[in-house]
């Protein structure tokens, strides 16, 4: 604690002085500057402290630092910034605190508290968790080599690498960054640990910094955690077309969903016998288009070892769910054609009423399944090839949770097999599915000609047609695509629970939002009948299990149609649901009866009292 509250102290001080307005960052660059300077001339700092000089000392001291020109440019740059002549006095301050108050710690130790301090408290720091730095860093360095050479395209400020190089010491780095002050920052932070390393600034993507002549130099292990959501331009896909390099051999992303693309950078840095592993947005697992391609080349050429899902909230301020893409280019004989699943959603635990970990028992847990290639019931497993559906990687589409909590029953044990015992047709065979109209809140008009059905308008299976909100919607012509009809089974598809409900209404002016599919029964199945089943807990397991999303989750509808139903004769479907209507109608009467019996005991109890005249019940 105390080395954090030093650290702090500093970089609080400078930006007090000439950083007020800037960003974190620009501060800590300030920061990581000032403490190199009291590395590299500690001897020094109490004349440099009483010197009528100062800043121009300081500046010559940053000049002669043992980092590359490029960088010290930077450093430079920002030391002018936060320090005139009007925060000389704060200047001195800060190098008192380094020379009274860190005597016993080194710069590095001060500096590498500083940042976990920060990326805990800010929002606009992006960090991998030391929990997936342990996974990350088990999985690529399992196995004791004396020399290893290390490439991260991504390299942020090194908080990963940090981590891999203070367990494998004999490993060679090679960084790259976007950011030209988040690579000053980290290549200062490899100075104050006394690291070697190289760190290059520049686009993975457009302009790959560790070439050989026309070819990439090959590393024994890359792991990136690049930011998700990266979005590419129409000059950026057509480059990857003629990548001289042939890193886009996967498949090219989309230019809406390109997180795929550090990926295809990182394997081909891959030595033919390396691994390397990616920190990526689950979506990448689950989604079509280009990206349902690339995993499917993939899975063809056999690069993927494992594919592990983490907890949600992992990574603070960071509501996405994230995955770990755990790549071996020479699979071992008995790891080829198979990709081990491993389902770790539910091992985060909650610390501080805030953040959510990983505990180091479950981090060893992972490690052993990883290493030891371990099937824990309902969280790991080897997935064959030629098992994989539709090219999904995410782990619970094979991993089965053999009990989950359902509302109305409370903890339900699911016996998948005894479904193969019993008639059934997916619900595609059944009925027809439309889906719900995208609604703009602009077009909201209380005399608006179409009324839009939202998942708040439905409560306890029971739809509200009062107050549902209108909407003036000017093109119309696929409106008829998303009209509810009578008797159309409603299920809610975004979110976490499933709600259902039965439209009984003759209203034709009721849309459904895009937050439903509507269900439209054919000649073989009964829609209260097809409503029962959707509540039962074999069709809650189905949609949890095929529920999907890094912010949102979804059912989509491919899945919801593939729901497989049991086919009963259509007198069998009805008269099941009038005993179960019948019968719910006694208990609704017996309900009641013993309420106003618990009422009458109530108001004799009162009268016992002596005080029934007291009030009139109305």
């Amino acid at each position: 604690m105390g080395k954090e509250m030093n650290s702090r102290e500093i970089y609080e001080t400078i930006r007090r002085a000439g950083l007020s307005n800037s960003n974190p960052e620009e501060a800590l660059l300030v920061t990581a500057t000032i403490l190199a300077v009291s590395k590299q001339n500690r001897s020094e700092l109490l004349k440099l402290i009483q010197s009528q000089d100062v800043l121009e000392e300081i500046e010559l001291m940053i000049k002669t630092l043992q980092i590359e020109d490029n960088f010290k440019r930077l450093m430079l740059e920002g030391f002018k910034d936060a320090f005139t002549e009007a925060y000389i006095s704060s200047l001195v301050d800060v190098l008192l605190i380094i020379e009274q108050k860190l005597k016993n710690l080194t710069t590095g130790e001060v500096f590498d508290e500083l940042l976990k301090s920060m990326c805990m408290d800010s929002r606009e720091i992006f960090w991998t968790p030391n929990s997936i730095n342990k996974i990350v860093n088990n999985y690529l360095f399992n196995q004791e080599s004396s020399y290893v050479t290390f490439h991260d395209g991504t390299a942020g400020y090194g908080q990963s690498t940090m981590m891999f190089v203070k367990e494998v010491p004999s490993v060679s780095l090679a960084l790259q960054e976007i950011n030209p002050i988040a690579a000053a920052v980290l290549r200062i932070r490899l100075f104050l640990n006394d690291i070697d390393a190289t760190v290059a600034v520049g686009d993975l993507i457009e302009n790959p910094a560790y070439v050989d002549g026309n070819k990439l130099v090959q590393f024994d292990r890359v792991f990136m955690a690049p930011p998700f959501g990266l979005r590419l331009t129409e000059e950026q896909q057509n480059d990857m077309k003629y990548d001289q390099f042939n890193r886009f051999v996967y498949g090219i992303p989309s230019r809406s969903q390109g997180d795929l693309t550090f990926l295809s950078c990182g394997l081909s840095a891959t030595k033919a016998d390396g691994k390397a592993a990616f920190l990526l947005p689950m979506g990448v697992l689950f989604r079509n288009g280009p990206e349902k391609e690339i995993r499917q080349r993939l899975i063809d050429l056999d690069v993927i070892e494992a594919v592990v899902t983490l907890p949600p909230l992992l990574q603070p301020y960071s509501g996405i769910k994230t995955a770990l893409v755990l790549c071996n280019k020479n699979k071992p004989d008995t790891g080829k054609g198979k990709i081990l699943m491993i389902n770790a959603e539910d091992l985060g635990e909650i610390v501080n009423k805030r953040d959510i970990i990983l505990s180091a028992e479950n981090i060893e847990l992972i490690n052993n399944i990883l290493i030891e290639g371990l099937e824990v019931e309902e969280m790991s497993r080897f997935v064959m090839d030629d098992e994989i559906q539709s090219t999904l990687l995410t782990p619970n589409n094979y991993i089965y949770k053999e009990k989950l909590q359902v509302s109305e029953f409370g903890m339900v044990s699911i016996n998948i097999n005894e479904l193969d015992n019993l008639p059934m047709k997916p619900l595609k065979d059944l009925v027809d599915v439309y889906r719900g109209y995208n609604a703009s809140t602009k077009d909201e008009d209380k005399n608006g000609k179409y009324a839009v059905l939202k998942i708040s308008d439905i409560q306890d299976g029971k739809i509200n047609l009062e107050g549902i909100t209108r909407y003036s919607i000017k093109n119309n012509a696929k409106i008829e695509n998303n009209r509810i009809r009578k008797g159309d089974v409603l299920l809610s598809i975004r979110g976490v629970s499933r709600k259902v409900a039965l439209f009984e209404s003759d209203r034709d002016d009721v849309l459904l939002s895009q937050n439903f599919a509507g269900i439209r029964c054919l000649n073989l199945i009964d829609p209260e009948f097809l409503l029962l089943y959707l509540e039962s807990p074999i069709a809650q397991f189905y949609f949890n299990k095929h529920t999907a999303g890094t912010t949102i989750t979804t059912l989509s509808i491919k899945d919801l149609k593939e729901l497989p139903v049991p086919i009963l004769p259509l007198d069998e479907q009805r008269r099941i649901v009038e005993t179960l209507g019948d019968e719910q109608g006694e208990i609704k009467k017996e309900i009641e009866r013993l309420e106003a019996r618990q009422k009458e005991s109530k108001l004799k109890a009162f009268e016992a009292m002596g005080i029934n005249k007291t009030y009139t019940i109305l």
